[in-house]
């Protein structure tokens, strides 16, 4: 466990595709998508918070710490912005914040030791990858990247996460994974959803509120 390094859980997303949905809090195995991210990290760290800018009432139920945006919220910049800063007052020499979308039920139960194994600079991002994609709201963010990611939310056009992440020195880490079982699975529509649902029902994970 490395209880230095804070964890902070994106909620942000509009859910569209899935008819405006709050993403986090649909269901999944009966319990909110978000219960399953939770509890996959709460054993890797003990100082977990979410950001979330809509709906921050319901996810109060969840007994952790709601960051709201600092900014006009602009995709996951701002919430990472927003982890950054709660990271810093959590642990004023931490160097980095571990960042995870709510809406990908399947992360691995390594995923904080297999990041810090990379030993990154304090300047560097280290970066989930899988099948071939590079994740980027899945990693070890810097906090020494609030000026970067303060300059970008105030541009009429923000760059696109990856190519920040570019500009960090990006160090990616890859988990291998078959089709249908890779660990970086995320829900944006309701076959999504399904599919994690048939994927639990045939591979139950034995965590608790993931069963």
């Amino acid at each position: 466990m490395t209880k230095n390094h804070a964890a902070v859980i994106l909620a942000g997303g509009a859910g569209q595709r899935m008819g405006g949905v709050d993403k986090p809090l649909a269901l999944l195995h009966g319990h909110p998508l978000i219960t399953h991210v939770i509890e996959t990290i709460m054993p890797q760290t003990d100082q977990i918070a979410i950001a979330g800018r809509t709906n921050p009432d319901a996810y109060r139920q969840f007994g952790l710490p709601i960051l709201p945006d600092q900014q006009a919220y602009r995709g996951p910049i701002s919430g990472i912005l927003s982890a950054i800063l709660w990271a810093r007052l959590q642990n004023p020499t931490a160097t980095h914040v571990l960042i995870a979308p709510g809406d990908t039920p399947f992360l691995p139960e390594d995923l904080l030791s297999r990041l810090v194994e990379r030993n990154p600079k304090p300047s560097q991002v280290v970066i989930a990858a899988s099948q071939s994609r590079a994740h980027y709201t899945i990693g070890l963010w810097p906090l020494a990247a609030e000026p970067l990611l303060r300059a970008a939310l105030e541009q009429d056009s923000p760059p696109p996460l990856a190519s920040i992440a570019e500009d960090l020195s990006m160090i990616e880490v890859v988990w291998r994974s078959q089709i249908g079982d890779d660990p970086f699975f995320n829900i944006n529509t309701k076959e999504a959803l399904e599919l994690a649902e048939l994927r639990l029902t045939l591979a139950p994970r034995t965590r608790r509120g993931a069963r």
